[in-house]
């Protein structure tokens, strides 16, 4: 058992080690052919009706020509008439405006894809690098308890260990190898997620990356630049646009059609008369006055409106909260690891030796090295949790948080 023991912590220790840090991994998700395409689909899709705004109506061209088959009809008769299309209501202006707010608001909702991506790719590599710190942790553990077992052999072998203390270590063993299988699937789920974001095979992340969040900046520096969160900035150009569609719908329409032509009445030497014939036509707003644009484009409006108030609402109110969970956590991770791991670590040397020499009984060191790991997992845990509320308050704010 100590030499499988000692093999399978090998493997554990053993973890790959390349150099992906977490701004190479959102750096290769924003990258992927596939995110570009869709970040740009929606500002093609603006540009398109920007220009569908600024093209004219197309020039319609009418040739007519009447030949009556009996020679005692009237002669022949052949017109040509060109007639174009004109915007007089100002409808066309407001729409163009309209267009081009509807470009800004394309690139807004594109830099807050990228926001969110980046803060779920940060996500998912901060917590794969908990998990392999996590399984190297257990691998520590499972290492010790591979010492433990080979002195408790020697031990028994020199009758100053009972067969019950003996079985209690080889449930212990069980035990441990139980906690890695669970840690190793839950970081196998968690690379995975990560290499689905940023394409190709399952990532290896960088050894010296920081788990533990810095501080976060001041709450008055992270509300003072609340407004130029990407998802607000979309919804306030999304608001601004839906306005200036509200404006064009509400302006009433009134296109004139003028129309200038040519028409000659017979043909060759039989012909009479050449007539110019000029054309003015505009419809008469009678049933169909826009209703139905207007009332479309004023629910527009207004939830986008409701949609910019409520999620300010809702950010500010989470700001807080993160911002307090964020500071907690930070503070409380960096306590622990400083207070905690390094006193653990030694109380579990001293109890190994303790239990060599035959100067501690088993259960001594039993706590000894449970609590070890408990301390290791507690902090690796309040570090996650500090880093991911770290994650939210840049998500929330834009701001420089690492």
């Amino acid at each position: 058992m100590p030499r499988l023991l000692a093999a399978l912590a090998a493997t554990v220790l053993a973890l790959p080690v390349g150099a992906l840090t977490p701004e190479q991994a959102v750096e290769r998700a924003l990258s992927r052919p596939d995110i570009q395409l869709a970040l740009q689909s929606g500002i093609d899709l603006a540009h398109a009706e920007l220009v569908q705004a600024r093209t004219w109506a197309n020039p319609v061209l009418r040739v007519s020509h009447e030949d009556p088959r009996s020679p005692t009809d009237a002669p022949d008769e052949t017109s040509v008439m060109l007639s174009q299309e004109f915007q007089m209501g100002g409808r066309r202006r407001l729409q163009r405006v309209a267009a081009e707010l509807g470009i800004g608001t394309a690139q807004a909702n594109a830099e807050a894809l990228r926001a969110a991506l980046r803060a779920d790719v940060l996500e998912h590599y901060y917590t794969a690098l908990a998990g392999e710190r996590r399984v190297a942790g257990i691998g520590a553990h499972i290492e010790r308890l591979g010492r433990l077992a080979e002195v408790a052999d020697r031990r028994r072998d020199a009758g100053d260990l009972s067969g019950y203390e003996s079985r209690r270590i080889g449930q212990l063993v069980q035990a441990a190898m139980a906690r890695l299988a669970i840690a190793e699937a839950e970081l196998e789920d968690a690379r995975g997620g990560l290499s689905g974001l940023i394409g190709g095979q399952v990532p290896v992340l960088h050894p010296a990356a920081s788990l533990a969040p810095p501080p976060p900046p001041p709450l008055a520096t992270l509300a003072a630049r609340l407004d130029d969160a990407a998802e607000l900035r979309a919804l306030d150009r999304r608001r601004q646009a839906a306005a200036a569609a509200l404006r064009a719908a509400a302006r009433p329409a009134l296109p004139v059609t003028v129309a200038m032509g040519h028409k000659r009445t017979g043909a060759g030497e039989s012909a009479a008369n050449d007539a110019l014939m000029l054309e003015v036509s505009v419809p008469l707003p009678l049933w169909d006055r826009n209703q139905a644009g207007v009332a479309r484009a004023a629910a527009e409006a207004a939830d986008a409106d409701a949609r910019l108030a409520l999620r300010r609402a809702s950010a500010e109110a989470r700001l807080l909260a993160t911002w307090q969970q964020a500071d907690s956590l930070t503070a409380l991770a960096a306590r622990l690891r400083r207070d905690e791991i390094a006193p653990a670590s030694e109380l579990t040397r001293i109890a190994l030796l303790s239990f060599e020499a035959g100067e501690l009984e088993l259960v001594g060191l039993i706590d000894a090295l449970e609590a070890d790991l408990a301390a290791r997992e507690r902090v690796l845990d309040l570090e996650l949790r500090a880093r991911r509320a770290t994650i939210e308050l840049e998500h929330l704010s834009q701001g420089d948080t690492p």
